[in-house]
């Protein structure tokens, strides 16, 4: 059985790496349909360039939904402040998208499944 303070840094590393995914979503949904090397934000003028919002992690461990953020990074942030605190469990996530506990790629899946980008677990 793990220590509290084990159990605790597995939460933080399963919530940071859950960050990454958001912010490799984030910077895949506008280059999508982009053409030019610019980053573009939706709603942005045609042909101007501007930083990509970004979500930071609140106080609580959950993230911010950066304002203007694509529904699909609104979907990913979402799924990801809903399992933040789940125990660490290895395999977890790996055969259902729903469980008790997630492990690193398991909470990716289930991260990227409710962005729409993912239809079943993936093991990485």
């Amino acid at each position: 059985m793990l220590s509290r303070s084990s159990r605790s840094a597995h939460r933080i590393s399963l919530a940071g790496l859950l960050l990454i995914a958001l912010i490799a979503l984030v910077a895949a949904v506008p280059a999508a349909g982009q053409t030019e090397s610019t980053t573009t934000v939706p709603g942005a003028p045609v042909g101007s360039s501007a930083i990509a919002p970004t979500a930071t992690i609140l106080p609580g461990g959950k993230a911010s939904i950066p304002a203007g953020a694509p529904y699909q990074v609104v979907r990913a942030i979402q799924a990801a402040n809903r399992i933040h605190r789940r125990t660490y469990i290895w395999g977890g996530g790996h055969r259902a998208f729903k469980a008790k506990g997630y492990d690193c790629s398991g909470a990716v899946s289930y991260v990227l499944h409710a962005a729409g980008v993912l239809s079943s677990p993936l093991v990485s």
